[in-house]
């Protein structure tokens, strides 16, 4: 209780004194400002590839037209950072439009996935550091999609407290330059002891390199490597990192998973937490995501 107490202080006069919330890292701020310069050249190479493939559907070039939109949707996705939402979006746009019946209709099913990958492209969430080393960019809250992470090494801290757990691993950073990055994973229990536990019973944090791991503190927590990359489906959601809040996003993976039945569950679903109890509660942002993989035929 003498912890739980100490640790609401620290992050209340946190708070307070950071506004709402603490600065990014000088890490997070390079990643930031790389990331705003890419959705900047997708965002404008969506919007020239629509005004300029209108033109040519007014002018009756139809195929002229479709070849645009086709060219400028893979360039935006390249420009748009792999494995990006807006990366994510035109990429199944331009799968459906293999199948479209004609240059018009490939027009109309690219040129409906512009919008929402232009909206993907505006989000940035609050963060504290840098993603590890080929780590998808975070994304929008509420929209059900799959990635893959590569494997990495990882900090990791058992218990089922998350404010105690998130001691243990500042602890271990303190002494030297950050050695890990965000997000932090927590593994979530599922049915009845995600209620009774929180939800929460064990926790990570990614090292940037096999280097920063070397440097790392040695106090008494292990390091141990994903067993390979992981393939989950994720949705990310805003709020507070409580069991509560993980409720309604593990029901629509679930029902995704229901949907798509050529996957399916490998572990326990986990959230990649991208906040310390430094930020304020609303001002917290998370991925919910339950590992997979395809069902062998």
């Amino acid at each position: 209780m003498r912890h739980a107490f100490l640790w609401m202080v620290v992050g209340l006069a946190a708070g307070v004194l950071a506004g709402c919330g603490v600065p990014p890292s000088p890490e997070a701020e390079d990643s930031l400002r790389l990331w705003k310069e890419k959705r900047q050249r997708a965002t404008w190479v969506l919007r020239m590839a629509r005004e300029r493939g209108q033109e040519l559907l007014k002018a009756g070039r139809e195929r002229e037209a479709a070849q645009l939109y086709e060219k400028m949707t893979r360039e935006a996705i390249h420009d748009a950072r792999e494995q990006s939402d807006a990366s994510y979006l035109l990429g199944q746009a331009l799968e459906q439009a293999v199948s479209a019946a004609g240059p018009r209709e490939t027009v109309a099913l690219l040129d409906k996935a512009f919008d929402p990958a232009i909206e993907t492209l505006k989000f940035t969430p609050t963060m504290e550091s840098g993603l590890p080393s080929e780590y998808p960019p975070p994304s929008v809250p509420g929209l059900v999609r799959t990635k893959r992470y590569p494997s990495s090494r990882i900090a990791w801290v058992g218990g089922s407290w998350q404010d105690r757990l998130f001691a243990s691993l500042f602890e271990r950073d303190r002494e030297g330059p950050l050695a890990v990055t965000i997000p932090v994973e927590f593994t979530l229990v599922d049915g009845e002891l995600v209620r009774k536990k929180r939800g929460l019973f064990s926790m990570s944090e990614y090292y940037r390199s096999q280097e920063a791991e070397r440097k790392a503190s040695t106090r008494p927590m292990a390091s141990r490597p994903t067993e390979k990359p992981i393939l989950v489906v994720s949705v990310a959601v805003k709020g507070a990192y409580s069991a509560a809040n993980m409720q309604e996003p593990l029901a629509r993976l679930r029902k995704w998973l229901e949907e798509h039945l050529q996957y399916e569950q490998v572990d326990h679903p986990r959230l990649l937490a991208y906040n310390t109890p430094l930020v304020w509660w609303w001002m917290k942002y998370g991925e919910v995501q339950i590992p997979i993989r395809q069902k062998q035929q």
